[in-house]
């Protein structure tokens, strides 16, 4: 096995200014990635050194969902047989845990029914990074209207993590605040393209409707919204987020992708120049 001793000394730098400050994520991600080209072909070294380094990372996680595991959540989501009747944020906050690493976890059983719900946690827990919504109730457009508004005002990146419906599965858009189409922005643009005879149709709304989806299509709208989770988290010009200014939806049947693009309105009342955030009103 061949060491390559800069990489050794890249580590140790490492764990000796761990011992008195806090480390940017990006300085052991380099560190680490010197250290595994130089092993030759061995990584069980490398896996435990990494383990190592990253349980000194503090990450915090904040879930908020009121809802249990039921069997028709078990074709959609992480969940197995042994979950059905917890807290889906309890199973999900046991999955991060078995991850060890300094992971703090924060658990929230409620339900978001208005921006005033959202706003509420964002002023609680500060210097929170990203929001990524996978809330469908009452609808992907209500969840993603009032957490858009409030992550606007708070200058958050977020991710609508798409939803599904039979063998199609919609995939973004990500939105960083003030720099790309807004929620708002994406919904003028909808509104001003739907045929007339469409624009007096309204949605009935049903208590128990609940669609079916190609189980595949759950994973696959997940790895993206995690993709753009790494790419934001990364803060790496050399690696930006994909999903911005458009929207996908995948098709089973076709394995394709199809995109729709956005473009940020000037008239917008979230994002324009006009627009002050309640928040920081006097």
């Amino acid at each position: 096995m061949t060491w390559h001793a800069n990489a050794e000394v890249d580590l140790q730098k490492v764990r000796i200014t761990n011992s008195n400050q806090s480390i940017e994520l990006e300085e052991i991600h380099n560190a680490l990635s010197n250290f595994s080209r130089s092993e030759d072909k061995v990584n069980i070294i490398y896996e435990e050194r990494r383990r190592e380094m990253l349980e000194s990372v503090e990450r915090r996680f904040i879930l908020c969902d009121s809802d249990i595991v039921e069997r028709d959540n078990l074709n959609r989501a992480l969940f197995f047989e042994n979950d059905v009747g917890k807290s889906k944020i309890d199973v999900v906050a046991d999955k991060l845990n078995s991850l060890g690493g300094n992971i703090d976890v924060i658990k929230i059983y409620s339900m978001l029914e208005g921006k005033s719900d959202v706003v509420r946690i964002l002023d609680k827990y500060v210097n929170i990074d990203l929001v990524i919504n996978c809330a469908d109730y009452p609808s992907v457009d209500k969840t993603s209207e009032i957490i858009g508004e409030a992550c606007m005002e708070y200058n958050i990146p977020h991710v609508i993590s798409g939803g599904y419906n039979l063998h199609l599965s919609l995939i973004g858009p990500t939105i960083i605040p003030n720099k790309t189409a807004c929620y708002k922005c994406i919904d003028m643009e909808l509104t001003s393209k739907m045929p007339d005879d469409f624009k007096f149709v309204k949605k009935l709304y049903r208590k128990n409707r609940n669609i079916g989806n190609v189980a595949p299509l759950a994973g696959i709208s997940a790895s993206f919204s995690i993709n753009e989770a790494v790419r934001i988290l990364s803060d790496n010009n050399k690696l930006t987020p994909q999903m911005t200014n458009k929207r996908g939806e995948f098709n089973f049947l076709t394995s394709q992708v199809s995109y729709t693009h956005y473009e940020k309105n000037k008239n917008c009342s979230w994002c324009s120049n006009k627009y002050m955030p309640e928040h920081t009103k006097a």
